[in-house]
């Protein structure tokens, strides 16, 4: 009969624990989101923070309170705020636990936040044809045009270098295409997998989030479970 043996990794300290201890304080050095989720089986994308908690809404654009940090699963970095946020509502909800592998942590406070949450939403009013950032009223008349250099400049203070307004342009293509937000393609080109916004912007209104454009199976993803 064959011996079967249980994996162990050796700790610098010469203890040994298993993989699945090992696995769980990785995932404690890591940086995590902590998402806010109805009680049901799947959890979808959202591009509203928050909206629904979770229902199969997948709402595009417009001016329906759209949260511009991207298309995924929204949340907090701090799981005791996630908790908090998660006593004000009555429906029954359940905080799942996703890894960020290499989220952006925007650098600054609220005012550097807002910068990159609004250059996010700009990508959108360019105009490929006369490449600039053109603002519509409620009659859809033209009221503004701006230099897209703004949302470069914005980018670029955050890190995110050699960005161009023809990447801006490519990303609002392909956002149609690959049904996310051009600021998703733009960070992930770049090896990123999420934001993390400043403490003060870490709410119902904005929230950091994990980039994802699929649906899931909760129990596949929740970290509060044994692997």
């Amino acid at each position: 009969m064959a011996i079967v043996r249980k994996h162990k990794r050796r700790t610098n300290k010469g203890k040994t624990s298993t993989v699945k201890e090992h696995n769980r304080k990785v995932r404690k050095r890591m940086p995590m989101l902590y998402s806010i989720q109805t009680d049901q089986e799947d959890m979808y994308p959202s591009e509203k923070p928050f909206q629904e908690y979770g229902d199969k809404l997948f709402d595009r654009r417009g001016g329906r309170g759209t949260g511009w940090f991207g298309t995924g699963f929204y949340g907090f970095s701090d799981k005791s705020e996630a908790k908090s946020a998660q006593t004000k509502f009555d429906k029954k909800t359940r905080i799942v636990d996703l890894n960020l592998n290499n989220p952006l942590k925007i650098k600054g406070g609220f005012d550097e936040g807002l910068k990159i949450h609004n250059a996010s939403r700009d990508i959108w009013r360019i105009n490929p044809k006369t490449k600039k950032v053109e603002s519509y009223n409620q009659w859809q008349h033209k009221i503004d045009q701006e230099n897209p250099q703004n949302i470069i400049d914005t980018f670029n203070d955050q890190g995110i270098k050699d960005l161009t307004i023809d990447e801006l342009i490519e990303a609002k293509k392909q956002s149609k295409i690959q049904n996310k937000q051009p600021i998703n393609i733009i960070l992930e080109k770049r090896g990123y997998d999420g934001i993390i916004p400043p403490h003060s912007m870490e709410n119902t209104t904005y929230g950091a989030i994990k980039f994802d454009n699929k649906k899931r199976k909760i129990d596949d993803i929740d970290l509060n479970k044994d692997d």
